[in-house]
């Protein structure tokens, strides 16, 4: 009984993908890395089989400072959502954080002040504005994006990036 347990974890094994395995479900928001159990590395399909399919997708509407089209998937439930190109739809070009359960290692999240978020991380490489109410701070050389809605200077969303990728998303 035992030698077959092994002998089907040998054979599936292979089949699990590298983007899926040994990634914490901590609610850590890793700069460049990841957000809890969801990675840069993994692609759209990857997401759908660990979320179930996102319950919208549609273009980035509205924000003004986007360096290109981005086609966004959103799991509203789980409080995130990925940002891919409408070019490639699969490879993930961001993940954003709604939600105040996931924070970073310095503690930011969704409802953090502006002021923790510099004190945190110091002056951001650029600040841009993807409307009238909200300012992003881009951390581009760690790969991290806090929005912050200017009326009560909180976080709105915390985002990650590949490392020195923000001018392909937001325009500096």
């Amino acid at each position: 009984m035992k030698t077959m347990a092994l002998l089907t974890f040998v054979v599936l094994l292979p089949l699990v993908s590298p983007a899926l395995s040994q990634v914490p479900d901590d609610k850590l928001i890793v700069p460049g890395q990841r957000i809890g159990k969801w990675t840069l590395m993994m692609t759209i399909a990857d997401l759908t089989q660990i979320n179930g399919p996102p319950n919208r997708v549609g273009p980035a509407v509205g924000p003004q400072d986007l360096a290109r089209e981005f086609q966004v998937h959103y799991w509203d439930r789980l409080g995130f959502f990925a940002v891919t190109s409408t070019t490639d739809t699969q490879r993930v070009e961001a993940l954003f954080a709604t939600s105040d359960e996931f924070r970073t290692e310095k503690g930011i999240r969704v409802n953090s002040r502006r002021e923790a978020v510099e004190a945190a991380y110091g002056g951001p490489t650029a600040e841009t504005r993807p409307s009238r109410s909200a300012v992003r701070l881009t951390y581009d050389e760690i790969g991290l994006m806090v929005a912050i809605l200017e009326s009560v200077a909180l976080a709105i969303e915390v985002a990650i990036f590949r490392p020195g990728t923000g001018r392909q998303l937001f325009r500096f």
